[in-house]
């Protein structure tokens, strides 16, 4: 197993052609980091983000604010993603063990959703929402292990 953990660590070293390595002091310690230019993952997000979509299960949310406010979040979908640009870092612990991270920087969504509300018994509406969030960034970290 430890040597699949190190076929994994030769594999991340060429992960892709738009990643450049940087090496810290510590040998096993490598950064991977693209080299940002406009337009690197355009193919990105035309080809598989284009038509991503984030589909929300429906929520129901009550408040007590002198009479029980109710909302429900029916047919909530986000879409348009877009990334920005992707950092990979990894570091091949002695022990075997491989330790990443992934961080994806200037993330881009869109939102929509219906709802409706009831406040007590005397007020009710529905309508339709949307929403946009941009430049956002998302970290991951994980961890891999060998026994041997």
């Amino acid at each position: 197993k430890k040597n699949s953990l190190r076929g994994l660590s030769r594999i991340m070293k060429i992960v892709s052609p738009l990643l450049t390595e940087q090496r810290n002091k510590s040998s096993s310690d490598i950064s991977l980091r693209r080299s940002l230019a406009v337009g690197d993952f355009d193919e990105i997000n035309d080809i598989i983000l284009k038509d991503f979509t984030l589909t929300i299960p429906d929520q129901t949310v009550s408040v007590n604010a002198l009479f029980t406010l109710t909302l429900d979040l029916k047919r909530m979908v986000c879409f348009n993603f877009s990334i920005g640009d992707i950092v990979l870092n990894y570091i091949l612990e002695e022990g075997g063990e491989l330790k990443m991270s992934l961080k994806i920087i200037g993330l881009d969504l869109k939102c929509a959703l219906d709802y409706n509300y009831r406040y007590g018994g005397f007020l009710s509406g529905d309508g339709e929402a949307g929403a946009f969030s941009d430049d956002n960034s998302i970290q991951l970290s994980f961890s891999f292990f060998s026994d041997d």
